[in-house]
């Protein structure tokens, strides 16, 4: 599944929860995460798509952003798809250290799997709120 596949995936499942998102492309400020989303849960979500191994591609960039916003109070996932593992994980935003140095085995994911993983994380952030 490409990251835009599985992005699309993932909204509809949040807009099933009631949280409205927007696909943002940012190409004048780098490390912004893909998805905005508002309504039920407002925050942000870096989405990642990993085919075999334990690596998430996530750049310094994008480590960075998700650190210094989560650290002002702003809510943010890194949410990864493994196509091995038929599996989704997630970190929150203050996570994204361990995310960019261990990957997938970075401490504290919330692993989610089944026909309905996308559901279950919209309605895991909206209870959150």
């Amino acid at each position: 599944m490409s990251e835009g596949a599985f992005s699309k995936r993932l909204r509809k499942g949040m807009l099933a929860e009631g949280a409205h998102s927007d696909r943002i492309e940012n190409t004048t400020q780098r490390g912004t995460p893909d998805i905005y989303a508002y309504g039920a849960w407002t925050g942000w979500i870096e989405t990642k798509v990993v085919k075999r191994n334990s690596t998430v591609a996530l750049d310094s960039s994008q480590a960075l952003w998700l650190i210094k916003h989560c650290s002002k109070g702003v809510d943010a996932w890194i949410v990864c798809w493994h196509e091995a593992h038929e599996r989704m994980y997630a970190w929150h935003g203050s996570e994204a250290k361990g995310v960019y140095e261990h990957g997938i085995y970075a401490a504290r994911p919330r692993i989610f799997s089944g026909r309905d993983c996308m559901r279950e994380f919209g309605r895991m952030i909206s209870a959150d709120r």
